[in-house]
């Protein structure tokens, strides 16, 4: 008995170590690998820089090995931006079926993991299910993976959840259900969870009483910058989630026609965005101090030119005050949305609302010609004709107004066809 239960001691003590000592033995060069995952972040070819990192994690590591995965799920998010989602979701999910088969993952001595990890991936193959509009397959997927995710002890895969979740039942027009996750969304950002742990001001700087005067205004200083740089990062992220829970909810209220309750959410995205855009100006502004120097390449001072000039000409097309002019107008507060009527798209949309069919035609053709000139820049591109998409329906609307019915019914199939939402 004794010599029985000893044999079980010792091959339960050996199959936890198998586990737990999982370094890989053959040799690899880990450099290489090194320089091709940092290169991915600067090269000016990043579709190029992704192939030549896949190529060298497939000739040097499978599915058992960490790395197989730490590569897809680093490659995915600049494969995306570069508009191939299909290949995104591929990579995604290759890395999801190893991780599901093979962690703990065979290491170079030590991991890169974190049980936050998969809950990312999980979170990846959601946001990429929805650019590609597959919402009743999203809303299963995050079914399934609602267990983990709701309860999990990582905040921000329990915001993100929500966030994917609220978006998803708004593309399938569930805006019933989207509002309840919105307010999932909000509560959970407004309980205190994103506040930064950062060590407290004191225990960084401790100041020694028998300091000469001089060093210890110098460190009291320092003291009050350290808590102004961490009292503003705790805002800028507490912001940024603010303003993802305004948008859903704001979006969710609209759709259902509930415009009194969409108004007051309207207004924070409103306001998060005027926030936003000051803070790009001041940035640019204390650029200026630069653009003499000799060791600023040209094409980086062309950028901030380019920059400040395109920052000018958004504020100019609007278009952030949309959804809070119409609701304000719909819920009989047509006044209140005067203010907000700046930009040319707000302008037009305004004008509308208030029977001045002409001025808002004019306003609507000057911000469709701005709309064109701002698809010269190259960090725009096709992002323009999304804008133009964006705001075309209020303004077949508008045609629709002024008895323009041919013209209106032929946008709109030409509008219906590109969307496939029809």
């Amino acid at each position: 008995m004794r010599l029985g239960i000893f044999l079980a001691i010792v091959f339960f003590s050996h199959s936890v170590a198998g586990q737990q000592d999982r370094t890989r033995t053959r040799p690899v060069d880990y450099a290489a690998y090194d320089q091709l995952t940092t290169n991915l972040a600067y090269a000016a070819n990043k579709l190029e820089a992704a192939n030549r990192l896949m190529k060298f994690v497939d000739e040097n590591f499978t599915a058992v090995d960490e790395e197989y995965f730490n590569a897809r799920t680093l490659v995915v998010a600049f494969v995306e931006s570069l508009g191939e989602t299909g290949r995104a979701s591929e990579l995604i999910r290759e890395a999801i079926g190893a991780y599901e088969l093979h962690y703990p993952f065979v290491n170079r001595g030590y991991s890169m993991l974190t049980p936050e990890s998969i809950e990312q991936a999980y979170l990846t193959v959601s946001r990429l299910n929805r650019t590609q509009r597959l919402f009743e397959k999203n809303l299963r997927y995050l079914e399934s993976k609602q267990a983990l995710l709701e309860s999990s002890e990582h905040y921000y895969s329990r915001l993100m959840y929500y966030s994917e979740l609220s978006n998803t039942l708004i593309g399938l027009e569930r805006y019933d259900e989207a509002i309840v996750s919105g307010l999932k969304l909000r509560d959970l950002t407004e309980a205190g969870v994103l506040k930064m742990k950062q060590q407290p001001a004191d225990e960084v700087f401790k100041i020694d009483p028998s300091l000469p005067e001089e060093t210890k205004q110098q460190l009291l200083k320092a003291k009050a910058e350290y808590e102004k740089s961490m009292q503003t990062s705790n805002e800028v992220v507490l912001n940024s989630n603010r303003q993802t829970y305004n948008a859903l909810l704001s979006s969710a209220y609209f759709n259902s026609f509930q415009y009194a309750a969409a108004l007051p959410y309207a207004k924070a995205v409103w306001e998060h965005t005027q926030r936003m855009n000051a803070m790009s100006q001041e940035s640019l502004a204390n650029s200026e101090q630069y653009m003499n120097s000799p060791y600023l390449a040209d094409s980086f001072k062309q950028q901030m030119i380019d920059s400040r000039k395109y920052l000018s000409q958004v504020n100019t097309l609007g278009g952030t005050a949309t959804a809070l002019i119409i609701a304000a107008g719909k819920s009989g507060q047509t006044e209140l949305a005067r203010p907000y009527a700046t930009g040319l798209i707000d302008q037009a949309v305004f004008a509308q609302l208030t029977g001045n069919l002409s001025e808002a035609e004019r306003y609507y053709t000057e911000a469709f010609k701005l709309i064109t000139s701002l698809a010269s820049y190259k960090f725009v591109g096709a992002s323009a004709e999304a804008w133009r998409q964006a705001y075309l329906p209020v303004y077949l609307n508008l045609q629709v107004q002024k008895s323009n019915l041919a013209y209106a019914t032929r946008r709109a199939q030409n509008f219906c066809y590109r969307k496939k939402n029809c």
